[in-house]
């Protein structure tokens, strides 16, 4: 599965919606049950004689409901930045470890980094693709002209071969200069 276009900043940027979309929905979430426990509390006394009073708890219990899902997918963010922190500095040593050896390497189950690393291609945060008949990560490679430089990424800490021009890593997509 080949990644739709590679973005460097597309990791910085999902950690910043992660963390502003947790703390969304955990501001609205908590604010939509204390409501409805207050009126839950208000119906229970017998304190509410009209309609809108009567169902409003049961519309904030189903406000704080729909900020669920959003706290799914920041989980799942935060949970696929951690895991690709994880995956470059191994893929880094090893560009050309297969799935099966790196599963083995991290004692995760192999379907488990496969659907991880067709995530994090196809958001962009490798810059390749995984390859389902040789079960390797194919990285895109970055074109060359002049001096080569060594230089460790600032996205991810891989070590890279650059010209002076500077290209982008060829793990995460970062920009990369020649010191």
């Amino acid at each position: 599965m080949k990644n739709a276009q590679n973005n460097p900043f597309r990791i910085l940027c999902d950690t910043w919606l992660a963390r502003i979309g947790s703390v969304h929905a955990w501001f609205w979430l908590g604010l939509w049950v204390m409501m409805g426990v207050v009126g839950l509390g208000d119906l229970l006394k017998g304190t509410t004689t009209d309609t809108t009073s009567q169902v409003m708890p049961f519309v904030c219990f189903g406000l704080a409901a729909a900020h669920v899902p959003l706290l799914k997918a920041t989980r799942r963010t935060k949970r696929l930045i951690r895991d690709f922190r994880t995956y470059c500095p191994v893929l880094a040593q090893e560009p050309d470890k297969s799935v099966s050896q790196l599963a083995d390497t991290l004692n995760r189950p192999m379907p488990e980094i496969t659907s991880q690393l067709e995530e994090m291609c196809r958001r962009g945060y490798f810059n390749g693709y995984l390859d389902h008949q040789m079960q390797k990560l194919m990285f895109v490679a970055a074109q060359t002209s002049g001096p080569l430089h060594v230089v460790s990424c600032p996205g991810c800490g891989a070590s890279n071969t650059i010209s002076a021009a500077g290209v982008v890593c060829r793990y995460c997509g970062s920009p990369l200069k020649a010191e």
